[in-house]
């Protein structure tokens, strides 16, 4: 029953339908921030309703709205979550771009534009797999929930308000569409950590020699810290796959812009924005206490050195079971598409420390694995980078491997 129910859902797969509505979202902008999802979360939705799921639409905040699609079954059983994220980050220098980042051109058969492969192209899959077994009309097990979720790219509020609406109270497995251009089902999962540090001055004329002490420069006082932080580690004990934990600085914030006045005050704050991404067992408190004994030796060396931290969030890494439902889901979906069962647990020399949505739901007890569908070696997809692009193969191999997976989990 199951392959031949496999069998009948691929052959409902329309790639050229697939293509199009990839297409459709990269040309509607998402990123983030400002995050505004609202119009691309009403692209999501009419397409679910026009499908046939039972359709609705959760408020998180102002222009952003989670979609939320359920292919219901008659059974009581738990159901199985498949989510993905429409917001993107910004497109950087427009000039670094070969295409219009927001065209969703096809060249060389690649889509290329903003969120091609993160994650729009995630949320095609998802989509399109939804219609492949809403049309092939087979009997589900299990309701299966498709979720498009805001702010993956922030701090993840659509995963947290999809959560604390209790959508996820009854959900044990979950398939994460944000990971198709994996190459490697994974067990351990790395953490990670964001926050502040505001370091201080004392304003003052910039007229006046520094000597003098008429002020402190913040700027100048903040030099020795980022120094620091470029210098050390987080400390750590390494992790035999993903090497080492990491920390640096992604934004910087003090002064006046020179180009509205000349003369201006000498800056008395400057706020850092360090992120810090952990191997697993790697403690965020940690790396804030680590970062005290920092600040603490630069007060010795320095007497009017003076900064506080404020953590804004903390994500610690987590594992899943070799033996979870999903992971023998995908593993055997990977087999039939690919010819060989996909990687566990083999990573690239220094492999990225990705965190998506799913840890948030991992925290709820529930077993959580990214698509896997890219064969090996690892493949440089230019995510968040100029030209990010999705191969247009790989979709609908990811696709036809995310329906086949479902279809071994629910049917």
């Amino acid at each position: 029953m199951t392959d031949t129910a496999i069998e009948e859902v691929i052959s409902r797969i329309d790639s050229a339908s697939l293509i199009r509505f990839v297409q459709e979202l990269v040309r509607i902008p998402t990123p983030n921030p400002p995050g505004e999802e609202q119009p691309a979360a009403e692209c999501v939705a009419d397409r679910m309703r026009k499908i046939g799921l039972e359709t609705t639409m959760q408020e998180v905040d102002r222009k952003r709205s989670n979609v939320i699609g359920i292919l219901k079954s008659k059974s009581h059983r738990p159901a199985l979550l498949i989510e993905s994220h429409m917001d993107t980050v910004p497109i950087g220098s427009r000039d670094k771009w070969i295409v219009d980042p927001f065209s969703g051109q096809v060249r060389d058969g690649k889509i290329y534009g903003r969120g091609s492969s993160d994650d729009k192209g995630g949320v095609g899959i998802m989509v399109e797999a939804a219609k492949a077994l809403k049309d092939s009309g087979i009997k589900l097990n299990r309701d299966v929930i498709f979720a498009a979720l805001v702010d993956e790219e922030g701090l993840m509020r659509g995963v947290k308000h999809l959560i604390k609406s209790g959508m996820t109270k009854n959900v044990t497995d979950c398939i994460s569409a944000d990971g198709w251009t994996s190459q490697t089902l994974r067990t351990s999962f790395c953490g990670g950590t964001c926050g502040y540090i505001h370091v201080f001055g004392r304003t003052g004329h910039a007229g006046n020699y520094p000597p003098l002490g008429k002020g402190l420069n913040a700027i100048h006082k903040a030099s020795k810290l980022i120094a620091e932080i470029d210098r050390f580690e987080p400390r750590h004990t390494p992790h035999p796959m993903f090497n080492h934990s990491h920390w640096q600085c992604l934004s910087i914030e003090s002064g006046w812009d020179l180009r509205h006045a000349f003369i201006v005050p000498i800056p008395d704050i400057v706020t850092i924005a360090v992120d810090a991404e952990l191997v697993p067992g790697h403690d965020p408190d940690d790396v804030w206490r680590h970062m005290q004994e920092i600040i603490l030796g630069l007060k010795e060396q320095d007497k009017e050195f003076d900064a506080e931290i404020e953590v804004v969030e903390k994500r610690p890494s987590w594992t899943i079971s070799k033996n979870a439902p999903v992971i023998h889901a995908l593993q055997a979906a990977y087999k039939e598409m690919n010819g060989n069962p996909p990687q566990l647990d083999e990573y690239p020399e220094n492999p990225p420390k990705w965190i998506m949505d799913i840890h948030w739901l991992a925290y709820e007890g529930i077993d959580c694995q990214p698509l896997v569908a890219l064969k090996p070696p690892f493949y440089e997809n230019f995510a968040h980078a100029a030209n990010e692009f999705a191969k247009i193969d790989d979709l609908v191999t990811a696709t036809k491997i995310m329906s086949s997976a479902i279809v071994k989990l629910c049917a």
